[in-house]
């Protein structure tokens, strides 16, 4: 009988746990401000990455030839993605998209090649879906 009430509170304080989880996983967001120097940071970062991807190639490559780590480039790009749809220009604001999904290019080179191909399939899905969702939420 005195188990029975420990078993409960055990169970309840579970159940509370997890609703909790779920209730802080959905709502994590990182706020990009976006000004003239963001802009500028942005424009230079994508600028020195889009030869980069854009080289007609499907070869994996290294992460050390990016010139900052990809958060950072995600996040200029999609800053530059924000400015390119604001001021209509469709054409480029494309290539800011491909330039996003081409990252996954990029792969750590102390990994052997057959991870490496695994883990860049698995990123450019992630990618993909991680840019659709950015510019559905934001200018859909």
């Amino acid at each position: 009988m005195e188990y029975d009430i420990w078993i409960a509170l055990f169970a309840l304080m579970g159940v509370l746990l997890i609703i909790r989880t779920i209730m802080n996983k959905t709502n994590k967001r990182t706020v990009m401000r976006v000004n003239p120097e963001t802009v500028k940071a942005s424009k230079d970062i994508i600028l020195r990455v889009l030869p980069l991807v854009e080289d007609d190639s499907d070869s994996l490559r290294g992460i050390h030839v990016l010139p900052c780590d990809k958060e950072r480039v995600k996040s200029a790009a999609k800053v530059m993605a924000y400015c390119f749809n604001r001021n209509s220009q469709y054409e480029e604001l494309a290539r800011v998209r491909r330039c996003f999904v081409n990252l996954a290019r990029f792969q750590d080179d102390t990994l052997d090649e057959e991870e490496r191909v695994r883990l860049a399939e698995r990123e450019q899905k992630q990618l993909t879906r991680e840019i659709d969702t950015y510019l559905a939420k934001h200018f859909g």
